[in-house]
């Protein structure tokens, strides 16, 4: 009987500790939503302004320099790829880097003289 109560509690704790954990994520993802002033229409659209192109992706996060929600907003035009952060308080927009998309535009583009032959 006793093994069984100490079995049962040890499984409950087993189930409850992960829960307990995620509580913290859960309320920094609140804070987050909270603190952020920009939609992420208006960051497509600054990140749009600092580095002209499609936006293909944009994401929310928490920046751990300043503990500011910023947006992570991809724009690819013709075969480059560019990382523009947009700060989710002032909607302000930074280029971060940009590199050559070798993937999903290699495929799409049209064959250049010479090529398979």
């Amino acid at each position: 009987m006793r093994r069984t109560r100490l079995l049962s509690f040890l499984l409950a704790l087993a189930l409850v500790l992960p829960l307990l954990a995620r509580a913290g994520e859960v309320k920094d993802l609140d804070d987050l939503l909270k603190k952020n002033k920009t939609s992420i229409q208006k960051a497509a659209d600054e990140a749009t302004k600092a580095s002209p192109g499609t936006v293909v992706a944009a994401k929310l996060f928490k920046n751990l320099d300043d503990g500011n929600p910023t947006w992570r907003v991809l724009v690819l035009k013709g075969e480059t790829m560019t990382e523009v952060y947009v700060d989710g308080t002032s909607a302000k927009a930074v280029v971060k880097g940009s590199w050559k998309d070798e993937t999903e535009a290699e495929k799409a583009r049209s064959p250049k003289p010479g090529e398979g032959d």
